[in-house]
């Protein structure tokens, strides 16, 4: 969603859009972590990234300095709770 809070997206066989803000999970996820997941495709709570749905593998080719970049973005902004269509859309 536009406020990086989690949604529903265009596709609706699609997951749940999660929260990006620092409310979300990644909000816990160190710098490091952060950098494994995008070049891994494996959150640190140990869920695999669909590349249909999330272009992880694009992302990790960055390098460090881009991604580190989009890391601060990320966590520079507000800790919004998940927005309400993706705890409907989460819990279906």
């Amino acid at each position: 969603g536009k406020s990086f809070n989690g949604g529903i997206s265009a596709d609706p066989t699609a997951p749940a859009v999660p929260n990006i803000t620092p409310h979300g999970h990644i909000g816990s996820w160190s710098l490091m972590q952060f950098r494994q997941t995008l070049r891994g495709g494996v959150t640190p709570e140990g869920k695999q990234l669909n590349g249909q749905y999330m272009p992880w593998s694009e992302l990790g080719a960055h390098s460090d300095d881009e991604l580190s970049a989009l890391y601060q973005y990320l966590h520079s902004l507000p800790a919004l709770e998940d927005s309400p269509e993706y705890k409907k859309k989460a819990k279906s």
